[in-house]
């Protein structure tokens, strides 16, 4: 960044959250009128170390969030700073992050890894056995003591390593509050059973409850044209949680679409 700058390094320093005024001129004082460009790899590095010194650590609540969803019963939030060491030098980053956790018990485990509102590029699996669940991929490979459950995971960050040249991120920098996230948001799920008497929704009701947020989704409210497969895909978290189907086996959705004229129909 001091490389790519064309001001001075106080003008730098100014641009920094928390730095404007009196207390960039103390941070670049030997530096007042020097270009940011002219300084060396270890003159940037003991600045790293000023500025981090005079300037207190963004508070991760401003990363913003998705907040709780009324379709699922279990909700966890956590906020927190992890760190990565630099290819180069002493200082390592520190990246701030928000956790969203969201747990629905059902027989059929399933799971959503969400970064910044958007599907994660790699792919995370789940699976239950005996009184564990267990999550692996993305650089995760975890066990937690909780029922089997339908989860959804939300990272707000603003960065994060990777583990493949296929951009998939490396979870694991997070990998403990992952792991209790997804503890606290499934203890939380209430205990009560189903009320005697209530029909079980079928699979197409529940296509007929979600289908707008499904669309809505899919085309970015609006703003984009959609394929089916991509509904789809919007549709099929909903009917998994709600029904608890086998997330590999064939889902035959039929709806109709309340403000289109025709009939929607998905095969895996």
């Amino acid at each position: 960044m001091f490389q790519s700058f064309s001001g001075s390094v106080r003008e730098l320093i100014a641009q920094f959250d928390g730095c404007t005024g009196r207390k960039a001129g103390i941070i670049a004082l030997n530096y007042i009128k020097t270009p940011a460009a002219a300084l060396g790899f270890n003159e940037t590095e003991g600045l790293l170390g000023e500025l981090r010194a005079q300037v207190k650590n963004v508070n991760p609540e401003r990363l913003g969030r998705i907040g709780q969803l009324d379709n699922w019963k279990g909700y966890c939030k956590s906020a927190g700073v992890f760190k990565v060491r630099s290819m180069k030098g002493i200082q390592e980053a520190e990246i701030p992050f928000v956790l969203e956790v969201y747990a629905t018990l059902t027989d059929t485990p399933y799971l959503t890894v969400l970064l910044n509102k958007s599907p994660v590029t790699g792919e995370v699996n789940i699976y239950h056995n005996k009184n564990e669940l267990t999550l692996f991929g993305c650089g995760l490979n975890l066990e937690v003591k909780a029922k089997p459950a339908v989860v959804l995971i939300n990272i707000m960050t603003p960065y994060i390593p990777i583990v493949t040249d296929g951009k998939e991120p490396d979870l694991s920098v997070i990998e403990a509050e992952i792991r209790e996230g997804i503890k606290k948001a499934i203890s939380r799920v209430p205990k009560s059973l189903p009320t005697p008497g209530i029909k079980t929704k079928s699979q197409k009701e529940v296509v007929d409850d979600c289908l707008e947020k499904a669309i809505a989704k899919a085309s970015g409210d609006g703003e984009y044209r959609f394929s089916l497969r991509q509904l789809y895909y919007a549709v099929r978290p909903y009917v998994i949680r709600e029904t608890g189907k086998d997330e590999n086996s064939v889902i035959d959705i039929s709806a109709q679409a309340q403000d289109k004229n025709m009939v929607i129909t998905f095969t895996n």
